[in-house]
């Protein structure tokens, strides 16, 4: 991590500009980021559907580093995970209830991580908006019999757009750099070695 092991990044530049090794980056992206560098529409979408969430009393929103999770109590509700042009919203309704209907979802039920949220809505239209304003309030009005939160005011919850860089450097993107080896020139080395293995930072 270039950021969280800053000095161990210095020292692989070094060796770098001293031909040691070669830097190869890569980037492990959370939730916050990809919403920050959305295209389109998404982060509107993001913005109706997490308002319409949290205007049912006692629905909180918890955000972690890979999605963002609303519940009622231990009651599921939704999943979210944004990707640059579409919104995966994971709701907590049995795939076998919608069969019949018109929704265009899919059944995530196989999957362990999506069993207490297993339809899957992808959001990139109105269409498909409106399909997961309907199915949120099955859930909200019909399943949970949730009244509406009292005073509610609907927030902006959209996001700036951000650089990548400017992402790295308040911890929502991560740099994860490794350090491959560069074969020193020795006659007496076959050109198919190799030297050590890939240092990481």
């Amino acid at each position: 991590d270039a950021i969280a092991e800053a000095e161990r990044y210095a020292e692989m530049l070094e060796q770098e500009r001293r031909g040691e090794v070669q830097l190869v980056t890569r980037y492990r992206r959370s939730y916050l980021s990809r919403l920050a560098q959305s295209q389109g529409s998404i982060q509107d979408y993001y913005n109706v559907i997490k308002n319409l969430l949290l205007s049912y009393k006692g629905v909180k929103g918890r955000i972690s580093w890979s999605n963002e999770t609303f519940n009622k109590g231990r009651n599921h509700i939704a999943k979210v995970v944004a990707k640059s042009k579409t919104l995966y919203l994971y709701l907590a309704l049995d795939p076998a209830t919608l069969e019949e209907s018109a929704y265009n979802f899919e059944d995530m039920s196989a999957k362990k991580k999506y069993e207490n949220v297993p339809v899957l809505i992808k959001i990139k239209g109105p269409r498909k908006l409106k399909y997961a304003l309907e199915l949120i309030d099955k859930i909200c009005n019909e399943n949970l019999a949730l009244p509406a939160a009292k005073n509610f005011e609907p927030a902006d919850y959209t996001l700036p757009y951000w650089s990548t860089e400017e992402l790295v450097k308040t911890g929502l993107v991560k740099k994860m750099v490794a350090g491959m080896p560069v074969q020193a020139f020795d006659t007496t080395v076959e050109p198919t070695e190799t030297v050590a293995d890939v240092t990481l930072a």
